[in-house]
């Protein structure tokens, strides 16, 4: 009985270190995913890269709420996307945008993956992959602020010209639907 009562108190030992060691780790990737955001507005992609990916963490090591997953995915997959590494930075955003099409009411999060992920697609020569995220993203452009249609509307014009000759129907919808975002940014 004796020895019982050591082997419980070290069981009891471990688990608050394990349970420090986890609040340890979420503080961390706190204060990571503070850092990785102002790296990338400083314009260093790969030290934000680095401490994004940190941000992210493990998903088997510690859950994080679907907001802050989606979040976090979203921000690495645009930060791969700036440094060209499309394959990495589309796969991150495929996962950011099943979260956010889970979410209630997330139509500004699903625009912007969707606007996103045609991103990495042309990047990688998938037009005709990237059209569709496009075409999902046009019914939810009203959600977007000024600058982010702006965007948008640049990519559209610029699809509709790599599609002009495969698709010109697509094209075209393109070319007005850039054109009406304009109109309505004007007004």
């Amino acid at each position: 009985m004796s020895t019982q009562i050591p082997l419980t108190f070290m069981l009891v030992i471990i688990l608050i270190t394990m349970l420090g060691a986890c609040d340890n780790r979420a503080a961390q990737m706190l204060v990571d995913a503070e850092k990785c955001d102002e790296q990338r507005q400083a314009g260093n992609l790969q030290n934000a890269e680095i401490l994004c990916t940190r941000a992210l963490g493990d998903a088997n090591e510690l859950e994080l709420d679907p907001d802050t997953r989606s979040s976090r995915l979203y921000e690495l997959g645009s930060i791969k996307r700036q440094l060209s590494k499309f394959k990495e930075g589309e796969e991150l955003l495929r996962q950011s945008l099943a979260i956010e099409e889970e979410m209630p009411s997330s139509q500004v999060g699903v625009a912007l993956r969707l606007y996103e992920l045609s991103l990495v697609l042309a990047g990688q020569s998938r037009w005709q992959e990237g059209t569709h995220f496009l075409e999902r993203t046009i019914p939810l452009a009203n959600h977007l602020d000024a600058n982010q249609q702006n965007s948008l509307a640049q990519t559209l014009k610029h699809y509709a010209r790599r599609m002009e000759s495969e698709q010109p129907q697509t094209a075209s919808r393109f070319r007005i639907a850039a054109n009406e975002m304009g109109e309505q940014k004007s007004q």
